[in-house]
This record gives structure tokens, sequence and C-alpha cells, in this order.
């Protein structure tokens, strides 16, 4: 095949690079990642923000997100459904699990607590 072939990795945050300031001030961080997919051998990349991508909230050293990439070419691509990476697929997962702990039932009372 000729092309790009994509699949689901992870990758691991090593280092941070600030190359500068954009016009409209919003800081510009590269982030060298080591990328794991299946049995491959693990390989680094150096990533930024693809875009405008207001939602995007990055990776601190150390942090894991969900990635794709292309083995054979060893480059790789953000996630942006991770909800480590988008703050607002962050904002739905916690919202979701708040309804969740909402609507169980309420613990028993164990004896010799005092009614309050």
């Amino acid at each position: 095949m000729f092309g790009p072939h994509w699949e689901p990795a992870e990758g691991t945050c090593i280092d941070i690079r600030f190359t500068g300031t954009a016009n409209s001030g919003i800081e510009n961080r590269r982030r060298l990642l080591e990328i794991r997919c299946g049995d491959a051998e693990p390989f680094r990349a150096e990533l930024g923000a693809s875009g405008f991508r207001e939602d995007f909230t990055g990776l601190e050293r150390g942090e894991t997100c969900r990635m794709t990439c292309d083995v054979k070419r060893q480059e790789a691509k953000w996630d942006f459904s991770d909800p480590a990476l988008n703050r607002k697929a962050g904002r739905k997962a916690h919202d979701a699990g708040f309804q969740a702990e909402l609507s169980l039932d309420p613990p028993t009372k164990s004896p010799g607590m005092p009614a309050v």
C-alpha cells in the first residue's frame, strides 16, 4: 500500500520544548514523545498542537495519552478523542461519572453511627 498506515498507539511525554509565543499570545510548545504501538519497537516523535485547537490540553512530562502512528515511517499523530488531550472530552467523561454516581443508592447507615 502507498501512504501512511495509521494504527492505534500510546505516547508518553518525555520532554517539552518552548518555541516562542504565537500572535494570539498562546505559548507554542513541542513535545518529545515515546510512541509504543503493538509489538513494534518503541520510537520517538516530536509533536506540537495540530492547527488551532482551543480544547487541546497537551501533556506534561511523564503523562501518557492515546495516539495513532505509522510504525514503518516512524510518524505519530495525536488522538484528540482522548480525554487526556481534549478539554471537552474530559469534561464529558467527568460529567458522565458524576451522573453515574448521582444515580447510585445512598449508602446504608452502619450500626453505631449517630443519627444526623
